[in-house]
């Protein structure tokens, strides 16, 4: 909630992760929030200080999300500070990833809508790689994670740019 401030855009990705950022930002606010997941954009609905935008497009079932060309054409048209987002693997030398092409994608057009990527994913999504690469580690500003991250990743992950906050 530290790299957010007041009167900010931001764009919050889809998954389990986002949608529990969703539930902190319950007393935040003003904000406008931009986002690929129907659950997020449900619960900030209930947020009066928090304007929601939520992506068109195809439904994903499975993750309640928003992807397509229509979702990339709609959100091709806003800047924002922020991404938030969740990421199946991230490998040293593949990048960020996710299990499903068409949200990479997506999550490929919201990093260039984005002033800063914030990645959030604990630990045990490091040296992991996913089937759709969303970006190279040079794209991303922040990983927050928790302690079980090893300090030679840490180290490696500052050496590239990224700034590591253990939560």
């Amino acid at each position: 909630l530290s790299l957010i401030q007041e009167n900010d855009c931001i764009i919050l990705a889809s998954g389990t992760t986002m949608h529990y950022l969703a539930r902190m930002l319950m007393n935040f606010g003003p904000l406008t929030v931009l986002t690929s997941s129907l659950r997020v954009a449900i619960e900030l609905c209930n947020n009066p200080n928090i304007n929601v935008i939520q992506l068109g497009g195809e439904v994903r079932k499975s993750s309640t999300s928003i992807v397509g060309s229509i979702s990339e054409g709609i959100l091709k048209q806003f800047s924002c500070n922020k991404l938030f987002l969740g990421v199946d693997g991230i490998d040293l030398e593949f990048g960020i990833s996710t299990s499903n092409a068409a949200e990479a994608h997506l999550n490929q057009v919201m990093i260039e809508c984005a002033d800063k990527t914030v990645v959030l994913a604990d630990s045990s999504k490091l040296n992991k790689k996913g089937f759709g690469k969303i970006a190279s580690l040079d794209e991303v500003d922040y990983l927050i994670t928790d302690n079980g991250i090893g300090e030679e990743d840490r180290s490696t992950l500052e050496e590239r740019g990224v700034t590591v906050i253990v939560k």
